[in-house]
């Protein structure tokens, strides 16, 4: 039984989207992102890659893996995020090729920094409110303690990587998007 061009783009679209659903609620949970989802996720989508693409297919998806680490790399060495979130994008990148991954470490990292605006928001209000202190002493200074400790904490960076993934893929550079039968999202 042959596939439906139309609608082969699900099946590494679902497996892309599931991993990355799985890995973001283990990173929320228990800030942690397991490597074997990791080797999963990069196992699929190099098979994704070749199955479709041949040769080319698998260095276009392994040219995404290098592109996703080295989008990330800098900051794993500074301290600023997990060896897990490096691997999580890699991985997510296998499916994507060099150019969308590209794309998606750009949309990570926009979204990773909305995020942690809003994680820290979130932080320093539910604080106050165990305090029964709202609102919140906007004293100069006040707050600087307790948000350098928050700063800290250790934030769930995975939802971002999805988020950023999810567009990679719907940008037309990526094959998932290709395969979309209008060609992708532009």
């Amino acid at each position: 039984m042959a596939l439906d061009p139309n609608t082969v783009f699900i099946i590494p679209a679902s497996a892309l989207g599931s991993l990355l659903i799985i890995a973001t609620v283990s990173d929320m949970l228990t800030h942690r992102i397991p490597n074997t989802l990791c080797i999963l996720l990069l196992i699929s989508g190099l098979a994704f890659q070749t199955a479709v693409g041949g040769m080319q297919g698998l260095a276009t998806g392994l040219g995404g893996v290098i592109t996703g680490v080295l989008i990330l790399l800098p900051f794993y060495l500074m301290g600023g995020m997990a060896a897990g979130d490096v691997k999580l994008l890699a991985s997510g990148s296998s499916y994507l090729g060099p150019l969308a991954a590209l794309a998606a470490g750009t949309v990570t990292l926009v979204a990773g920094a909305l995020l942690a605006i809003l994680y820290v928001v979130f932080r320093l209000m539910t604080k106050a409110l165990a305090a029964n202190n709202l609102p919140i002493n906007m004293h100069p200074g006040s707050t600087r303690s307790e948000t350098q400790t928050i700063g800290r904490e250790r934030f769930p960076f995975a939802l971002a990587i999805a988020i950023g993934v999810a567009a990679g893929a719907l940008s037309g550079e990526s094959l998932i998007a290709q395969l979309l039968p209008a060609g992708g999202i532009r």
